[in-house]
């Protein structure tokens, strides 16, 4: 992975923590690994779509 790589998925971390409550909801993911949208659960979904609906169309969980 790349330290480019790495930069978009930490600023992709921040822009999901700046919405109230989804820090905790956060997968955990080790530094160097890409973020994974498939680990994204239903409440961090639901509160994503509900505040950042640019987010949830680019990581694909909006209805």
């Amino acid at each position: 992975m790349s330290l480019q790589t790495e930069s978009a998925d930490t600023q992709l971390e921040g822009r999901i923590c700046q919405i109230d409550g989804a820090r905790r909801h956060l997968p955990k993911r080790k530094y160097g690994q890409p973020f994974d949208k498939q680990s994204i659960g239903l409440s961090l979904a639901s509160l994503i779509e509900v505040h950042d609906e640019q987010l949830a169309s680019y990581l694909g969980i909006n209805s």
